[in-house]
Formats: structure tokens, C-alpha cells, sequence
């Protein structure tokens, strides 16, 4: 187990021999761990609480008062910065075994009570000057001792011990020269801020708090009146638990008892509720509730008549488990985070999750309509956005998904489900393959049923898609507000990626099946890309199809499959000042490669004969003159909608059809419409 002191540079030896300590490069080096601007102020507090314990004194008292810097701010009703505190005690003082235990480095003088020695070098972190003042009793007669905490080998400087009139014991610290800004200013929000941090003193029933007041001129606030009913910190639950760690093989280890004390922190503006798990009277750790209740990340409401408040809830956690394992600066524990092992059987993490299941049971009332509220939210995604994913809304674990649900995380936790669930079921399919019992195949119809409802929703997902992008080519072929039609450029990549082909465009990143459904399972695709690299003349599309999906044979039996795609709104095509009109192209093209004149763009070479068939398609807008055009001069059929044309070029053995845009569009939607409507999406 790791010692806390293991990690603390040691003190070195001076030249006259005797042991020093090099305080400054202490603090730098060995106080490192999570403090913040008002951890000094409560390590005094903590102490004058201690020594108030100490003097077992019923009528403790302890006096905090803010220095303010004497520099006028620029905005005259702004409050003075704060550079530094007084914080005053009516304790047991500095006496001798005192002053001696705070003068050595790690004492174990308060080790019963937490006291890892190093606490008061926190106040040389945040300030630059730390000045003692107390008055004790010795042998039935007062003393007053004066002293600074030194910042370079010795402990105690300019240090006095004289005799004195006095009736009563104090001890007054001095806190200046603040090292960086950052205090708060208002006296009430410095109270609620010293408050919190030392709320466990209150927390604790083992002995009564002193009263702890934060004092100003005239001004004045009770700590202690704070908490309470109607007051702006309530207590509202208290439970013991207890909690077993990692077994051995002798069983389970002890178990390690817990105590939760549940506050309600009434506070203006947005706040976190918070799980603090302590040590020693210190909050040692704090995280976010939410991090394992997700809806404590919404803000709580309080309504009082006309008036609403926001609050958080803060929860304390009390344990020797915790007290026993707090690092030597009480800014973290020796216990993992996560895991546990033969030393720390239990992690924070362990701790915490226990301790907000118990929250969560005592703020149900609130939990379930806002972990319902979530439900809700997943559903409405589901319904409206992934209807595929509908089989796995009873698997969701809503109190294991953190923050705020954008469709990002909702995507992701719903694949998970979907990645859990087939992977389980095709690991028990292994196993009853492996294992062939009667029993387990009995078990085999729902590993099935699993691995097809995963299947099922993927095809959903697939066909939902397939409507949005159907949704998008109608769009593409609507008009502009300009009075001009989308580039030709722009359809052709949402079917099939501008100068790309099948070895780097994948089968889900095209949209092949626009054209004629077959094409999902091509190969050899190549759009919008030279055939043969040394000639510039490409078609827009050209499809070598694989031999399995039309017929066996070998592979110059593979139909060969060329588009040609004009702009929608675009007829000159037909003119014969046109360079070349695209049914020639097609047929130009057949006859090129049907002489091997072209290689792919990787190089290959175009596997054709004679018989090889070739499928030509030229998708474009019809008017008057293409209509003409297509009828007269290419003698090509009407089809029976009157929305294509289609001819038999015998000697090339080519099979053209010419089509408009919307039949395009229409014939992929009836395609589709089946599947659409048992999805619900028309």
C-alpha cells in the first residue's frame, strides 16, 4: 500500500548539519493536488474548529473577516477586491505541545483526527504571508504567542512568548498578500461558498459545531442560521449504507459501512448537484450527480407563493473507509477511481454510484417524469427520424446515458444496443454449434431471432434512407428560383460520386439503384472518369456487372451497362451544331470497347466478344423536338407512358433506352412504395 508520505520531497540537511526544510519548493512541489482559492481559509476554520474541540469548550466561537485592498475600484459602487482573511477562535491556543507539533513537518499530533500534518503550508500556496497570534494557559497563567509560517527553512519565524493579562484563550490567524484575484466579493456569497465546504462539520453528529460567524463592519452572518428549515441549506435525508468490495478466495471482503447526508442548497443561477465524498471533515472529492442520474443535470425548482427559487442537491458521503484512505493534502483518495484490487477493495466510483442510487430513490417524485420526459425524446427520434430502431427502445438504460440527448448520442447508444445484441446472439449461436445438446438448441430460436432483428432493422434503416434521398433527386429536378435547373454535375454525384469508381466508392455511398436496381450489385464502375486514361472522351457512367447477377458463364458474357445523364431543362443535345448527341456516344462507346480500344481506369483490360450484350441508358428531359427527334431521326419506340423511348442495336448488340428525369423518379418510387408504406413513411 502506498505510503502518503512517499510522494513528499524529503527535507534536506543544512550545512551546520542540522535538519531543515525547504518550505517554498515544498508548497511548489508536494501541494499539487485539486485546492482552491478558499481551501486555506477553510484549513483555518478547520483548525479553529479543532482547537475549539480541543479546549471542549460549549461556547466555541470562531470569527471570520475579509480583508479588502485598499485600491478604490474604477466603478465606485464595485466592492474592494478581497487579498486576504482573519480568522479568529476562542480554542485551546498555541500552548507548547501546539507550537511544537506545528513546527515539525508530517506531526502526528492530530492524526486521530485527520491531521496529516501538512495542512497549514496550503496557506502559503494562496498567500504570501501567513501571521499567528494566540494566547494560552501554562501552569494556570496566560501567554501570548506571536509567529510567522515561514517560506524558507524553518517553520516558525520571528517567533515571541511572553506573559500576559488576559481572561480568556484565543488564537487569531492572518491570511495577506494574496497571490492571484478570484474571491468573491459579497459577504452572503462568500458565507454560502465557506458554508458548503465546511457543511459537514454540521453534517457530523458525533459533536456540536461552534458557532462560525463571517463579520464586516457592521455587518454579520451566523453560518449556523443558514442551515435548517426554510433556511437556504436543509437537511432532507440521512442513511446509513454499506457497501463489499472484490472477493477473494476466501469470499467477499468486510464490509465497509457509509453514511449519506442528503442537503438541499438553495442558490441564485444555474448550479450542479453535487456528490461529495469526505474525510476528516473535509469535502475531499465532489462530482456531478448526473454523472450517474442523468435528469440531476436539469435545474430544480422550489416555489415560494408568487416567487420561484432554483436549488441543487448536495450530498455528503462520511465513512472510515474514506477517512482511512485521504491523501496526505486531502485533494484526492489512495483508492482508484475505477476497479479495485487486494489493497482498496472498493473504488470512488463504487462509492458513488451507491450513493446515488439512494438519491435517486428519495427524489423519484422528480426522477421519473424527467427520466420519462427522456423517454419521450428517444421515442420522438425513433418515430419521426429512425424507425428502424423501434424493436430497441425496451432496451434502453436511460440512467446510463449522460447529458443532454442530441441525435448524435441517440444514433450511438441505439448502434450499441444494436451491436450488443448481435454480437451476443451470434456468440450463442457458436456455442449451441459447438455444444450440440438438446437443451441448447432449444435456446438456438431466439439467438435466431436476434441476429434477424438486427437485420431487419438495418434493411428499416436501409429503405428509410432511400426515401430521403428520393426526396432529395425530386428536388435536384425542381426548378431554381433563379429560373435555372441544378447542374447536371449535382444529380450525378447523388447517384454516383463525380470522378470516382467501384475500387474506391463503396456499394452504401452511391445510389445506383435510382437507375435499375440490379446495379446495386455491380462492379467495375467507373463515373464520369476517362475508360482509358489517355483519352479525354468518357461516358458518364460505364458498369461492368458482375456474371452472378444476369447468368454463369464466363466473364465475356457480363453485361456491359453505359449512362449518359443531361441537365435537366437542357435540349441542345439534339442540335447539329452539338459536338456529338449522346446516342452516338453510347453507341461510339460499345463500339470502342467491343474493339478494345479502352482499358479500365486501373488498367485492365475490358473482357468482351461478340456476344457480349451492352445496356445503354441516356436520361434527360423530353419537349417537342427531343420527342421528334427520337421518333424521326433515331427511329427509336415510344414506351407505353409516353415517358421513354426504347430501340435494338442489332450488330453492337446494344439495348438503348432513353428516359425522362421524372420517370426516373417515378419508377424508383413505385419500386420503393412497398417498403415505405410498411414503414409508415408514406
Amino acid at each position: 500500500m502506498e505510503n502518503i508520505y512517499d510522494r513528499i520531497p524529503l527535507p534536506y540537511i543544512g550545512r551546520s548539519g542540522e535538519m531543515s526544510v525547504n518550505i517554498s519548493r515544498f508548497v511548489d512541489t508536494a501541494l499539487k493536488e485539486k485546492t482552491t482559492l478558499y481551501s486555506p481559509v477553510i484549513e483555518a476554520i478547520v483548525n479553529s474548529i479543532e482547537a475549539i474541540r480541543e479546549a471542549k469548550r460549549l461556547d466555541g466561537k470562531i470569527i471570520i473577516k475579509p480583508i479588502r485592498s485598499t485600491q478604490i475600484p474604477m466603478d465606485s459602487e464595485a466592492l474592494p477586491d478581497i487579498t486576504g482573511f482573519v480568522v479568529e477562535d476562542n480554542g485551546i491556543g498555541f500552548n507548547t505541545e501546539n507550537r511544537n507539533a506545528f513546527d515539525t513537518l508530517f506531526t502526528d499530533y492530530k492524526v486521530s483526527m485527520g491531521g496529516l500534518g501538512v495542512g497549514r503550508f496550503i496557506f502559503l500556496k494562496y498567500f504570501k504571508n501567513a501571521r499567528f497570534s494566540s494566547i494560552y494557559r501554562d501552569n494556570g497563567k496566560y501567554r501570548k504567542r506571536e509567529f510567522t509560517l515561514g517560506s524558507k527553512t524553518d517553520i516558525i519565524e520571528n517567533e515571541t512568548d511572553n506573559p500576559i493579562e488576559a481572561s480568556d484563550t484565543s488564537t487569531i490567524v492572518t491570511l495577506d498578500g494574496l497571490r492571484q484575484q478570484g474571491y468573491d466579493k459579497k459577504l452572503d456569497t462568500i458565507a454560502k461558498k465557506l458554508l458548503e465546504r465546511i457543511l459537514i462539520f454540521f453534517v457530523d453528529d458525533r459533536f456540536e459545531c461552534p458557532a462560525i460567524i463571517l463579520r464586516e463592519n457592521d455587518s454579520e452572518i451566523i453560518l449556523n442560521s443558514l442551515i435548517g428549515n426554510g433556511q437556504d441549506i436543509q437537511p432532507v435525508h440521512s442513511e446509513q449504507f454499506s457497501l463489499s468490495g472484490l472477493k477473494t478466495s476466501e469470499g467477499e471482503t468486510t464490509p465497509r459501512e457509509f453514511l449519506a447526508k442528503i442537503y438541499k442548497i438553495i442558490y441564485p443561477g444555474s448550479l450542479t448537484s453535487k456528490l461529495c465524498l469526505t474525510a476528516h471533515g473535509r469535502v475531499v472529492t465532489d462530482n456531478s450527480i448526473s454523472k450517474y442520474i442523468p435528469e440531476f443535470k436539469d435545474e430544480f425548482f422550489d416555489k415560494d407563493g408568487e416567487a420561484t427559487r432554483n436549488y441543487r442537491i448536495v450530498a455528503y458521503i462520511l465513512g472510515k473507509y474514506l477517512d482511512d484512505n485521504v491523501s496526505f493534502e486531502r485533494g484526492r483518495f489512495n483508492f482508484p477511481v475505477e476497479g479495485s484490487d487486494a489493497f482498496y477493495p472498493l473504488s470512488q466510483q463504487a462509492i458513488e454510484k451507491e450513493s446515488a442510487n439512494i438519491i435517486e430513490k428519495i427524489f423519484k417524485d422528480q426522477v421519473l417524469p424527467r427520466r420519462q420526459k427522456r423517454i419521450d425524446t428517444f421515442r420522438k427520434y425513433v418515430d419521426e427520424s429512425a424507425p428502424w430502431y423501434k424493436t430497441y427502445l425496451k432496451e434502453l438504460d436511460l440512467s446510463a446515458i449522460p447529458g443532454d440527448l442530441d441525435e448524435q448520442m441517440m444514433e450511438t447508444e441505439l448502434q450499441k444496443i444494436r451491436f450488443k445484441k448481435e454480437q451476443l446472439a451470434k456468440s450463442e449461436l457458436t456455442r449451441i454449434i459447438h455444444n450440440p445438446k438438446i437443451d441448447l438448441f432449444a435456446k438456438a430460436h431466439e439467438s435466431i431471432k436476434s441476429v434477424q432483428e438486427a437485420g431487419i432493422n438495418d434493411l428499416a434503416h436501409y429503405v428509410a434512407l432511400r426515401k430521403i434521398v428520393l426526396e432529395l433527386l425530386k428536388k435536384l429536378l425542381e426548378i431554381k428560383g433563379s429560373g435555372e435547373y441544378n447542374k447536371e454535375r449535382e444529380i450525378h454525384n447523388l447517384i454516383f460520386p463525380v470522378k470516382s469508381d467501384s475500387e474506391t466508392t463503396n456499394y452504401s455511398e452511391h445510389n445506383l439503384w435510382i437507375l435499375d436496381e440490379k446495379l446495386n450489385f455491380t462492379e467495375l464502375v467507373t463515373s464520369d472518369k476517362a475508360i482509358d486514361k489517355t483519352i479525354k472522351d468518357r461516358p458518364d457512367l460505364i458498369i461492368y456487372d458482375r456474371k452472378m447477377v444476369y447468368r454463369s458463364g464466363n466473364d465475356k458474357g457480363n453485361p456491359v451497362t453505359i449512362f449518359e445523364l443531361k441537365q435537366p431543362g437542357r435540349y441542345d443535345f439534339i442540335n447539329l451544331s452539338a459536338k456529338e448527341d449522346p446516342i452516338e456516344q453510347i453507341k461510339r462507346y460499345v463500339i470502342e470497347i467491343k474493339h478494345k480500344k479502352h482499358l479500365t481506369p486501373e488498367g485492365r483490360e475490358i473482357q468482351v466478344d461478340d456476344n457480349t450484350p451492352f445496356y445503354g441508358y441516356l436520361i434527360c428531359d423530353f419537349n417537342e423536338d427531343v420527342r421528334n427527334w427520337l421518333l424521326e431521326t433515331k427511329d427509336l419506340i415510344p414506351m407505353s407512358d409516353g415517358m421513354g423511348y426504347f430501340g435494338w442495336f442489332t450488330n453492337i448488340r446494344l439495348y438503348l433506352e432513353v428516359i425522362t428525369w421524372d420517370k426516373l423518379l417515378k419508377d424508383s418510387e413505385l419500386r420503393n412504395k412497398i417498403f415505405f408504406k410498411k414503414l409508415c413513411l408514406v
